[in-house]
């Protein structure tokens, strides 16, 4: 829902409106159906729409309350909305409108920035209290929705995308050439730390919230540590699959609440799937829930037509009695509009192409929302390298036992264990600080050092917790997920598509957290409380199995085939040659070697350079008034 965006001058000079039209016109995309800004002074905010609550007149933004005291700026949902509003009633409050932004504003109003507890949402906001010359600013638990911020000393300024602040008056807007080769060098972590590619600019951490006043420096405080949230799990399984399942349900449910159509994007695989089947379930039984839309019954498929993932799709749609809409991934498709992909996607990483062109499609058909899988791996631990760890954990169990035996002085072992137990390997402490790659061999620009400082806080309250868990807190708080949530955000929005996670509702992932490994790792199969809850709900083919499945499209075979004279132009190019953050000759040999190889591992290795050239390229194209944006060491 929206994107929002906001300049303060510390000087006291007046905050020009054509520059808050600027940063709300470099983010249009994500906010297809109005725009509107606020001005008070030397201090200003930004907003554009997308309409999925309350589309009319009362959910325009930025939104005041209170007499005009408080102005609100709001990126996303608060799914429990309806809970809340009911409760502000009964306190005094009222609305005029039927959007969760008023209701926000409310508690605001009501608990300060408790409030932030009672939210069940993914949301990144900002509100100005102008009785009080403060701003408020705050990102949701898991970070689902983005948020950037800029402090020169003489300003401040945020947005929920990085090319915004390409408005802002004697903003340099340089690429900061040790964030690009940190992002280069380690893709998916990079998302979890504060940096960000345009030189001053941070990351917004999620769980965090902060407050700024004129004159001095922001102040960034935590709000949310999953950790003080852990429930006491029940000891039996059978007890545990049914709560899980209650949870899961409920997630789906107030994420349903929408007055436009939704649909679901299907992969085939467990996750999408289990969201797919438990919304047409619900609708089932529950079928004049509030706030529900009519139209919900559609499900996408991106990929290979003629693969397995899409006769697990059809299955899954067939036992749900739904619908579904199958479209074979066009490399020439992608091709014609991956200029818009990547400036749009603004970041480094793999080539967000099958992402931005699933979402597209829901937009040519009408949908606006989608409920999608994301947040399922960190649930029960679906990565594939997550079971790896809970082997770790059993083969140091073991070792403990020979220690333990040799140490009572016990000579007689069972001889099927005894040449185990000799045999046990040694296996490094977790520490989740990424290891040097052959790519840092090309690199010029030092990479930043990789700074958690979630995980640094937290991990010695983990320290007595198994090796899987202290993985998954790490992957969720600040490694894989954040880097998802980073995709499936970006390729949404820039189709005017809002994605909607139900496996990162709180409750379901604090859960999770809560639960012992054998709940999540049984008979060899990931995923087990999950699966066991989804008895029912989806055909057994795809409930039971164990394959895991990406995103079922080869992005890396199409830059060996109708993506690589793009690829090949790119390399050559003057600005990738001469980079100071690399070494262009060298990597330029290398990639034409993977391409002329056709060997998609080597092309995966040099899709980053390209990408960075590229993204600073659209970033120069697309500045106003043409000042420069560079790559910078």
């Amino acid at each position: 829902m929206c994107v929002i965006s906001g300049l303060w001058n510390f000087s006291g000079a007046p905050v020009a409106r054509a520059v808050l039209e600027g940063m709300n016109g470099l983010l249009a995309h994500r906010g297809p159906d109005g725009s509107g800004v606020y001005q008070d002074g030397a201090l200003g905010l930004g907003h554009t729409r997308l309409a999925i609550l309350d589309t009319g007149a009362g959910g325009h933004q930025p939104m005041s309350f209170g007499a005009d005291r408080w102005w609100l700026t709001f990126n996303g949902e608060i799914y429990n909305f309806l809970e809340l509003r009911e409760e502000l009633t009964g306190l005094g409050h009222h609305f005029i409108s039927e959007s969760g932004s008023e209701v926000l504003l409310a508690a605001f109003a009501q608990w300060g920035p408790d409030c932030q507890t009672r939210f069940n949402g993914m949301w990144a906001f900002a509100l100005w209290d102008s009785q009080e010359g403060e701003l408020f600013l705050s990102r949701d638990r898991f970070g689902v929705k983005p948020l950037f911020w800029y402090f020169d000393g003489r300003r401040f300024a945020f947005a929920s995308e990085m090319k915004a602040f390409l408005a802002l008056p004697d903003f340099a807007g340089q690429f900061d050439g040790r964030a690009v080769a940190t992002a280069i060098m380690h893709v998916i972590p990079f998302e979890g730390t504060e940096h960000a590619l345009l030189e001053g600019v941070k990351r917004f951490p999620p769980g965090h919230f902060m407050t700024v006043r004129s004159g001095q420096a922001p102040k960034l405080r935590r709000w949310w540590r999953t950790l003080d949230h852990l429930p006491d799990p029940p000891l039996h399984l059978e007890r545990q699959v049914e709560h899980f399942r209650e949870l899961l349900f409920d997630a789906c449910r107030s994420r349903m609440r929408s007055d436009v159509p939704l649909a679901t994007c299907l992969s085939g695989g467990l996750d999408s799937s289990a969201i797919h089947g438990v919304i047409a379930h619900l609708n089932n039984q529950d079928m004049d829930a509030p706030r529900r839309p009519d139209d919900w019954q559609t499900a996408f498929f991106l990929g290979d037509n003629a693969g397995e993932e899409r006769a697990l799709a059809e299955d899954v749609v067939a036992f749900a009695g739904t619908k579904g809409i199958y479209q074979a991934a066009n490399a020439d498709d992608a091709l014609q509009n991956l200029d818009e992909i990547i400036f749009k996607s603004e970041e480094i990483g793999h080539l967000p192409a099958g992402h931005w062109l699933l979402y597209r499609e829901l937009r040519r058909h009408g949908m606006v929302v989608s409920l999608d899988g994301h947040g399922a791996d960190e649930l029960g631990a679906g990565y594939r390298h997550l079971p790896n760890q809970a082997m770790i954990e059993a083969v140091e169990h073991l070792r403990n036992l020979k220690e333990a035996s040799d140490a009572m002085g016990v000579e007689k072992v069972d001889a099927k264990l005894a040449p185990l137990l000799a045999a046990l390997p040694e296996f490094a402490p977790f520490d989740p600080t990424p290891r040097p790659t052959p790519v840092a061999e090309v690199l010029r620009a030092a990479p930043y050092p990789f700074e958690f400082p979630i995980w640094a806080e937290d991990a010695p309250d983990l320290a007595d917790r198994d090796r899987l868990t202290r993985f998954i807190y790490f992957e969720a708080h600040e490694g894989r997920l954040p880097w998802i949530l980073r995709e499936f955000d970006r390729a949404s929005m820039a189709n005017g598509v809002e994605s909607r996670a139900p496996f990162l509702d709180w409750r379901l992932m604090v859960y999770a957290f809560a639960l012992p490994v054998e709940s999540k790792i049984r008979g060899g199969s990931a995923k087990y409380v999950l699966r066991e809850a989804l008895k029912g709900i989806l055909p057994e083919n795809v409930r039971t199995r164990r394959k895991k499945l990406g995103f079922p499209i080869e992005i890396y075979n199409w830059l060996a085939g109708p993506l690589k004279g793009y690829a090949l132009d790119m390399i050559n190019s003057q600005a990738f040659l001469q980079s100071p953050i690399w070494d262009g000759p060298r990597v330029r040999n290398m990639a034409e070697r993977a391409l002329r190889e056709g060997n998609p591992h080597g092309i995966k290795i040099a899709w980053p350079f390209i990408h960075a050239t590229s993204l600073a390229g659209l970033f120069l194209a697309h500045r106003p008034e043409n000042k420069s944006t560079a790559l910078t060491a």
